[in-house]
C-alpha cells in the first residue's frame, strides 16, 4: 500500500512537470510573432535591404507574374529601383523605352518610423 501510494505520487508529480514545460499554441505563435518583428526590426535599422518583386498588379486586369528579377535595394546612402511599368506614357522621347521606374539615385538622410501595426 505505501508502495503504491509512493508509485502514484511520482507518477502525477512526473506529469505535472511535463505539463508545465509544454508551452500553448497560441504562446508558441506569439513568441515567433515576436521573433518575426525583431528579424524585421533589426534589417530596417541596418538600412539595407532588398526587395524582390515576383509578381505585379496592374490598375487593369489581372495579377502579373514577373519573369524577370525586379527588385529595389535600399543601402545606407542611395537606392536602386528596377521595376517594370504598367500605365500609359503621354510624352515619350522618340525610341525611349527606359521605364520611369528604373532609376539610382543617392539621399542624404534616411529616415524610418514605426506604426502601431507591424503584423497583422
Amino acid at each position: 500500500m505505501k508502495n503504491l501510494l509512493i508509485i502514484s505520487v511520482l507518477i502525477f508529480s512526473v506529469f505535472t512537470i511535463n505539463a508545465q514545460e509544454k508551452k500553448s499554441k497560441k504562446e508558441i505563435k506569439e513568441e515567433k510573432k515576436a521573433q518575426q518583428k525583431e528579424e524585421v526590426k533589426s534589417i530596417v535599422e541596418s538600412k539595407t535591404f532588398v526587395f524582390k518583386a515576383n509578381n505585379a498588379n496592374p490598375m487593369r486586369g489581372r495579377t502579373v507574374n514577373l519573369t524577370s528579377d525586379y527588385d529595389v535595394r535600399i543601402t545606407q546612402d542611395s537606392i536602386f529601383s528596377y521595376l517594370p511599368f504598367f500605365g500609359v506614357a503621354y510624352s515619350v522621347n522618340y525610341g525611349g523605352t527606359d521605364s520611369p521606374m528604373i532609376f539610382n539615385n543617392a539621399f542624404e538622410t534616411c529616415d524610418f518610423e514605426t506604426t502601431k501595426r507591424l503584423f497583422g
